[in-house]
This record gives structure tokens, C-alpha cells and sequence, in this order.
């Protein structure tokens, strides 16, 4: 049996979004056979900030998927009265039932390469963390390695570097409104991704708890954020040295 093409890094994590769907809204996909189907379709500008993504890059990304018919879009027009309201057309994008049947496969695979993390375990908190749209230095690995031989877990450390990560970039990104927004989406993304940690026994609940807590205060403009990013990096691997990652998004 010939092997599907891997999809590229930003490929799946579009298609794990649009995987999702929008939780409140579905809508009616008419098949090529005249069936229909119920679908949970996500617009261009929703996917973009869950993604923290720029609008070009999100639409090849789509488009790689369309082909692979991963995925299907489409665009609906206002009624008559929606119309006189001022309401344009939208555009909607949603899987299709291959790209479930991938993003199926996707998960089947990570979790046969995770069987063997003891191998490697600085290898797989780099996994972790390029999942989570990071890419962990040089530093950032003596730091892991330190904090394994202490007892953390690849998650926790994983989240340990993303936190101090997203606390540096706050730091220079200052009351600039864009960057901390795209900061502030990619911390909710990263706390919605590790959510599930505890329960699969990866992470410790008390951790992750502090951890989420600590991305969302960092990344998030208000009189206290600077407090937060002070605390964050004055641990002492972190205080006065170098990154230990670098955001891919």
C-alpha cells in the first residue's frame, strides 16, 4: 500500500483547526453524490487567530488541503433581508471526512513515536515543543536536560520553556496591540493543547494549572503584566541568560 505524502508542519496544524470546527455554528455540505452533510465550518479570519498566522499563509496552507481534498470551502451569501442589513458574503472552510480519517492517522503516528521517548528524552520535548510552535535553542536543551534529571517530565518541561518564551517575547513586545494579541492566541492555543495532560498522567495537575495561568497573565496587557513577566524570568536558569526557544508563529 502506497504511504500518504506527510503534510507539512503548518498544513496539519491548519487542518487540526479546522478539524475542530466552530462549536456553535453548523452548517449543510451538499456531497458530490447530492447527499448531504452537517458540518462544523470555521471562516478565513477564525482560523487565522487561532493560528496567529498571517492571511497568505493560512490560504496556501488551505489551499495544499483543498487539493488533498482534506478539506472543502465554500462561500454563502447573505438572504435578502441580511443583505438590507448590510451582511456580506462569507467564506467557510471545513474537513472532509479524509481529512478526519488523516488527522486520525496523524494522532496513530505521534503516539507510536512517543513509545520511545526514553530514548530520547531532550528529542522528545523538542517534539513537544514544535507541536506547540516553538523551537527550543541550544540553551533552551541544557535547560531541559537539567530540568529532566530533576524529575520534571518532557511536558512539564515542554511548558516550562513555552512559558519563558512567552514571557521574554511579551517582554519586547511592550504595549505593541498586535503582537500581543498574536502572543495572548498562541498562549490560549498552547494551554488548550496541553488541557489534557494531566488526565493522560504527562504532566502534573498543579503544574499545569500554574503553568496556564502564568501564559495567560504574561501575554496578557494589563497593570499586573509586567509583575508576571518579572517573576517568570527571574528564575534562575532564565534570569540574565539566554532563550530557550524560539516561536515559529
Amino acid at each position: 500500500m502506497q504511504s500518504e505524502t506527510p503534510l507539512l508542519s503548518m498544513d496539519l496544524r491548519v487542518l487540526q483547526v479546522i478539524g475542530k470546527g466552530h462549536p456553535d455554528r453548523t452548517m449543510i455540505s451538499q456531497k458530490r453524490s447530492g447527499s448531504t452533510i452537517p458540518v462544523n465550518a470555521l471562516t478565513l479570519s477564525e482560523i487565522q487567530v487561532a493560528l496567529g498566522e498571517q492571511e497568505s499563509v493560512v490560504l496556501n496552507s488551505i489551499a495544499h488541503l483543498v487539493s488533498s481534498n482534506l478539506v472543502e470551502s465554500g462561500r454563502r451569501n447573505p438572504t435578502f433581508l441580511g443583505r438590507l442589513r448590510g451582511e456580506q458574503e462569507e467564506w467557510y472552510a471545513w474537513i472532509t471526512p479524509r481529512g478526519v480519517d488523516r488527522l486520525r492517522n496523524e494522532k496513530g503516528n505521534e503516539a507510536s513515536k512517543n513509545t520511545d521517548s526514553n530514548a530520547n528524552p531532550i528529542g522528545l520535548v523538542a517534539s513537544i515543543l514544535e507541536k506547540l510552535g516553538f523551537n527550543m535553542t541550544d540553551y533552551g536543551a541544557g535547560v531541559a536536560l537539567a530540568s529532566l534529571y530533576s524529575g520534571y517530565s518532557a511536558m512539564e518541561v515542554a511548558s516550562f520553556i513555552a512559558l519563558a518564551t512567552f514571557a521574554e517575547d511579551a517582554r519586547l513586545a511592550g504595549d505593541d496591540i498586535r503582537k500581543a494579541m498574536m502572543l495572548l492566541c498562541h498562549a490560549q492555543a498552547v494551554v488548550d493543547a496541553l488541557k489534557n495532560a494531566p488526565a493522560q498522567g504527562l504532566m502534573r495537575e498543579a503544574i499545569f494549572r500554574n503553568d496556564a495561568a502564568a501564559m495567560i497573565r504574561v501575554t496578557t496587557i494589563d497593570p499586573h503584566q509586567e509583575e508576571w513577566i518579572t517573576r517568570v524570568l527571574s528564575d534562575e536558569m532564565l534570569a540574565g541568560k539566554e532563550r530557550v526557544a524560539d516561536r515559529t508563529f
